[in-house]
């Protein structure tokens, strides 16, 4: 990393509005991969670009990247700028090397802009090994990839509006900040700044207790929910700390808000604000106390019929 390849904006759904104006024209296509953190969806169109959405494929709760069907909606859309969450939100997948290397050089061969937003990089479990964009296959794509990440996850600063720009291409670079220098005259939030460096360089055993508690949280509900609703399916979490839970074959997906709220009285995300195709699920934030996620289990269990 060179200090030279770094900008910073006020976060990372700010960032992806700056690298859409900076690199795209109003009419071009850019893409994203549903469900996602539904910021992505609203980025694009509230800035006059194409939405083109590819869906993940979906089975038993794991989610994966058809590259065929990605290729084929950057040829029939020319696509111009693809906005990939990784690790991504709220699919919980960490994607291994050989997926990104196989997504990338789709983006490669047709000469797509790669916008990577990396802000949940640091919460990834054991077993697991997260890989930026910009470093896959030794940085082969390195060029075409500009990479928005944020210590707002990890350390829980969204309030101290401080994330990061690393753009190596020096053209890329150039344009950005053209660009900048006509619009974005945010300053730097020193306080967002200490506070990023003074995580990264004496959080790191807070951290590791960080990702035990959200993992020890997945379990539990996980274990609950498959002993109490077995029909019920909590996914994939290789990362992240906010699991879908598919919860069709207890609650009329029509009838979800109605359930999670005035019966469960829970504050959640619904799986339509991500994807049209995923009403009947929720995600739910893992990042928080084990007394809470046990009794957010116990309503929907009691709610959905499971006693």
């Amino acid at each position: 990393m060179k200090k030279e390849w770094v900008r910073f904006s006020t976060g990372c759904v700010t960032g992806i509005s700056w690298m859409i104006h900076a690199f795209t024209r109003p009419g071009d296509a850019c893409m994203i991969l549903t469900p996602v953190y539904y910021p992505f969806h609203n980025v694009v169109t509230n800035n006059n670009r194409r939405l083109v959405k590819v869906e993940l494929d979906y089975a038993d709760g794991y989610f994966s990247m058809d590259v065929d069907r990605i290729e084929n909606a950057i040829v029939e859309n020319e696509v111009k700028l693809f906005l990939m969450c990784s690790p991504h939100n709220p699919a919980g997948r960490v994607w291994t090397e050989q997926e990104l290397d196989a997504v990338l050089s789709v983006c490669q061969k047709h000469q797509v802009l790669v916008v990577s937003d990396e802000i949940h990089q640091d919460l990834v479990f054991e077993g697991r090994k997260f890989v930026p964009a910009a470093v896959v296959s030794g940085g082969k794509y390195r060029d075409m990839v500009i990479t928005l990440n944020s210590a707002t996850k990890t350390f829980n600063l969204a309030t101290l509006i401080h994330s990061h720009i690393i753009i190596t291409n020096e053209k890329l670079m150039e344009a950005y900040d053209t660009f900048a220098s006509g619009l974005n005259r945010t300053e730097v939030s020193i306080m967002g700044m200490v506070a990023t460096m003074a995580g990264y360089e004496h959080g790191g055993e807070w951290l590791r207790n960080l990702l035990e508690v959200i993992h020890d949280n997945y379990l539990c509900l996980k274990d609950t929910l498959a002993r109490e609703l077995p029909k019920a399916q909590v996914c994939c979490m290789e990362g992240i700390y906010l699991p879908m839970i598919d919860l069709r074959a207890y609650v009329n997906p029509d009838e979800i808000q109605k359930l999670v709220q005035e019966k469960c009285r829970l504050a959640v995300d619904y799986g339509e604000w991500f994807g049209e195709n995923y009403r009947g699920f929720i995600r739910m934030n893992l990042a928080t106390d084990p007394e809470f996620v046990k009794e957010a289990a116990e309503r929907l269990i009691i709610a959905a019929g499971g006693r």
